[in-house]
């Protein structure tokens, strides 16, 4: 690899590595919540999908920085395509590659969708947590059928830790109180419903909480 093709690569991964380092930042902050985590993954995918058309980009900020540098091979070259370029790029056939396309081809595509793959298999897994516990949040606004029954799936696959009956009825008792403070019905993320419980004295302790079986994920837990 030659000079230019490591400026390119610094000029990519400066770019990629700073905004996860942001995020990873952000997912370690105490009272993050797990719907927001989802977010900031769906965002950071996005921001790997964009970057996948940013090659010219990058590679005119690697110029800045080295512009007597160039791509150590930059005479064209036929070739067939790897298996591994087919399955980014289409269908094996005969292609002159420049330089450019083939370190474009063979580096930054599957850097970008190496990255985007399991970038998605860690959002999937904090999307399956999310959706148990996003009946949570909708307390206000949920119909009551819709309450029971996300109720009973929950406790079912928690069912070590927690009662369907009981979790029911003290999302009931907890659905009533929140539409009476309320101004107006609403959804609320898991961190509000949380610090509401709080400052309204409702932990006072966990045996005589009166939500003592309500689940908030992610450290909240009453």
């Amino acid at each position: 690899m030659g000079k230019f093709e490591t400026a390119l690569l610094t000029e990519i991964w400066n770019d990629l590595l700073g905004v996860m380092n942001k995020t990873s930042l952000s997912l370690q902050n105490s009272t993050m919540t797990m719907d927001v985590v989802t977010i900031l993954y769906e965002s950071l995918i996005s921001y790997v999908n964009t970057a996948r058309n940013n090659f010219d980009q990058y590679e005119m900020a690697a110029k800045e920085k080295t512009p007597y540098a160039d791509y150590k091979d930059t005479f064209e070259r036929k070739r067939f395509r790897s298996t591994r370029i087919t399955f980014f790029e289409g269908s094996s056939e005969t292609a002159q590659l420049r330089s450019k396309e083939k370190f474009r081809v063979d580096t930054f595509i599957p850097i970008i969708d190496t990255l985007n793959t399991h970038l998605k298999k860690r959002s999937a897994a904090y999307q399956e947590i999310d959706s148990r516990f996003s009946f949570l949040c909708q307390l206000t606004t949920i119909k009551t059928d819709e309450l029971t029954k996300k109720c009973k799936e929950f406790a079912e696959f928690y069912h070590e830790d927690f009662n369907a009956d009981e979790l029911k009825t003290e999302c009931f008792h907890l659905s009533q109180y929140l539409k009476n403070i309320a101004k107006q019905s609403a959804d609320l993320n898991i961190s509000t419903l949380h610090n509401l419980i709080k400052s309204d004295k409702l932990d006072f302790s966990k045996s005589r909480s009166c939500y003592k079986n309500i689940p908030l994920p992610n450290g909240y837990q009453l």
